[in-house]
Formats: structure tokens, sequence, C-alpha cells
């Protein structure tokens, strides 16, 4: 009888893994594309989404720094206005898989890959982050909350708006005004040309990994910006509670949490990230959950949605404990590096 030797049993493994994240990427990005047509449908194709997309928006709230705001006059049906988040939404996918990770860091199977094919992994981490910060945290009666709205029309709505305000407000603008301050010293060092700036400005709010080159700086990040990480993050937290939408306090700690990955996103990945990361969070899970609810035979699709999420995040977080541990081996002088 012929004993499988463990260097066939580690290739196996592996062919395995490979197999196993190309599947679910692949169906998780099948699942993203297929959540457009089914917020459209919520709005279109019944009563209640016709009702509230013939609504005018007289204005839109922009907020900047998790503090301060100023409406936008706008004057719009709600549906256009839907339609309109939409098409920002198919951009970022599209800008997000124009370049590759900077770092040539991911899953394995997947050398070098577009960050939508690593979204189902970091985001379903961080869903299943929120998921079991939530149950030990309600096990000690800390309630978690949740959104009170009375139309879940205008609710799917507003979570369709709210990943493009809170991250200009959370990630893009601090992290932008700390990037583009670091860009106008470097270019006053550097005698850089004035018509430059405005591309250099853009650079530093929507692409800090091309800043961060452009300055001359290492892709690490540094203490500063773990700085600016670490308040935005909580701020963020925080502000889910403050703002009086039916969060309870146990909302703080899984909202911070989730931010500090939006955060590491942006500083590798640029602002479609994070602003994709916060769609899966808010419009993805509202979009089949409301399809459900309207064409029950479409259930399946939201249970295959969590499905998916919870299996990918195992996934993710077990690729991330994994890389911790070999560095920390490498650190110790019991493993070399690759």
């Amino acid at each position: 009888m012929d004993w499988v030797s463990g260097a066939d049993l580690e290739r196996a493994l592996i062919l395995l893994l490979k197999a196993l994240v190309r599947v679910l990427a692949a169906a998780s990005l099948a699942l993203y594309a297929l959540s457009f047509p089914m917020g459209m449908a919520a709005f279109f194709l019944t009563e209640g989404g016709r009702a509230a997309g013939g609504r005018i928006l007289r204005a839109l709230p922009i907020e900047f720094f998790g503090a301060f705001d100023i409406r936008m006059p706008l004057g719009a049906r709600v549906w256009a206005v839907f339609l309109g988040l939409l098409a920002i939404y198919a951009i970022c996918f599209a800008a997000a898989w124009l370049r590759s990770d900077p770092l040539g860091s991911g899953l394995i199977g997947l050398a070098r890959p577009k960050f939508p094919l690593l979204m189902p992994f970091i985001a379903g981490a961080l869903f299943l982050s929120a998921i079991t910060i939530h149950g030990l945290q309600e096990a000690q009666g800390i309630p978690t909350g949740s959104l009170r709205v009375d139309d879940e029309f205008i609710e799917l709505f507003s979570l369709a708006y709210a990943p493009l305000m809170e991250e200009l407000s959370y990630r893009i603008s601090p992290f932008g005004a700390y990037f583009a301050l670091r860009l106008l010293l470097a270019a006053k060092r550097d005698g850089l040309n004035p018509g430059a700036y405005p591309r250099a400005l853009a650079r530093a709010f929507l692409d800090p990994p091309g800043a961060k080159r452009a300055i001359g700086l290492p892709p690490r990040i540094s203490m500063p910006e773990w700085a600016l990480l670490a308040a935005t993050s909580a701020w963020f937290g925080l502000g889910h509670y403050l703002s009086g939408s039916g969060w309870g306090p146990g909302k703080i700690t899984s909202a911070a949490v989730v931010g500090f990955g939006l955060g590491l996103a942006h500083l590798k990945y640029g602002a479609p990230a994070p602003i994709l990361l916060h769609w899966f969070f808010n419009y993805y899970m509202k979009a089949y959950e409301m399809a459900a609810k309207f064409w029950p035979q479409l259930s399946i699709l939201g249970g295959l949605c969590e499905f998916l999420a919870l299996s990918a995040g195992l996934l993710g977080l077990g690729y991330a404990a994994f890389l911790a541990l070999n560095r920390a081996m490498v650190r110790l002088g019991f493993a070399k590096r690759n």
C-alpha cells in the first residue's frame, strides 16, 4: 500500500486552498454585480419604491473630518440620485480593478491580485469580526441597537449614500489633509511646478500609496499615520452612537474595528477600497434583504451572501493570523524570511 507523503499532502492542501479562494472570490463578485439590479428593482418594481423614489431631494449633507457638514442644494428625485450613487460604485469597482496590490501581497492563489478579488476576504473578515464583537458584548448586556428608519426604501437610499459621505468624512478628508500637507512641503522643497499642484492634491486625497511614492516615503505605515488611523477609527465608532439614529453603545466598538480596517484599506489601496468595503456593509446586504422580502424566491441569494461572507471572512482571518505568526517567528529567529 502506498502512503501519501507529507510533501504530497501539503501540495494537495495548497491546491485545495487555491481553488477555494478562487471560487469564493468569483462567487462573491457575481453577487456584488447582481446586487445593483436588485436595488434598482426595489425602487422601480414595487409600489413603495416608486413612491419613495419620486420624492424630491432638496439638499444632500456632505461631511468633512467627522465633524463639519454642509448642505449641498440639489432638487433631484430620489430615484435619480440613487442611480447616480450606483454609477459611482460601479466606477469605484472599475478603478479598483485597474490597479493590482502595490505591495504584491495577497491570498494564496491570487498573485498580485486586483482589490475586487481581495475584497470578499477583507469584507468578510470585518463582517465576522463585527458579528463576534456584537455577540460578546450583548452577552454582557451591552446592546448594539439598530437603525431607526420609518421608510425602508429611504433606508436603502440612505445606506447607499452613507459609504460615500462617511468615507469622505472619516477617511478621505483627514488622511487627504495630512498627505496634502506632506506633498506641499515636498513640493516647496523640490520646486514643483505650480501647474502640477492640482494633480498632486488629488493624489493626496484619493491615492495615499501614490502620494507616498511621490514624496519618496516608504510604503509602510508611519507612526503619524497609525495615530491618525487610531483617532479616526475611534471617532468613527463614537459617531455611530452619537448620531441618534438608533445605534446602542455596543456599536462603538464594532464600528471602530471596522473603521480601522477601512482606514488600512484606504492607506494601502486608495479611496475606492474603503468606499467599496463600506458599500458591502450598507447597500449590498440591504439590497438582498429587501429583495428577499418582496420576492421570497430570491431569499436563497440573501443566505448565500452571508454564507460567502462568513466563509471568506474565516479564510481571510486565518490567512492574516498565519502572516502575523510567520512574522513573529521570523523576528524571534525561528523561521527565515521568504
